[in-house]
């Protein structure tokens, strides 16, 4: 995907993440989110410098980085909450998850 498009796709992600939130719908902005790390990891994978691969989907994109030792550690830890399902009374180990991919949407615009 050209540079301009996978973040255009990021500030689409941005902006249903910010609705859910102002309408306090947490399952919708979680969605998004992840949609948002995986879209920056899915353009990584396509550098070569990672064991990511395009074809993975979402969650396993988020799986694969979150058991990465190449990632950086901060990039790891935000993947694994993002990628944590929550708990039967709707807990998450991600208390912010679209700050959670935005360490990993950082991480891959520095690196790209």
């Amino acid at each position: 995907m050209h540079n301009e498009l996978w973040l255009n796709e990021i500030d689409i992600e941005m902006r249903r993440a910010q609705e859910a939130r102002e309408i306090g719908h947490e399952g919708r902005l979680r969605v998004s989110a992840r949609r948002m790390a995986a879209i920056a990891l899915r353009e990584y994978s396509r550098t070569g410098r990672s064991a990511l691969s395009p074809a993975d989907d979402m969650l396993g994109m988020l799986r694969v980085c979150a058991a990465s030792q190449v990632m950086p550690k901060e990039v790891r830890e935000a993947a694994d909450r993002l990628q944590t399902h929550v708990t039967p009374d709707f807990t998450s180990p991600s208390t912010d998850p679209v700050a959670d991919a935005m360490v990993i949407v950082s991480f891959v615009r520095a690196n790209y």
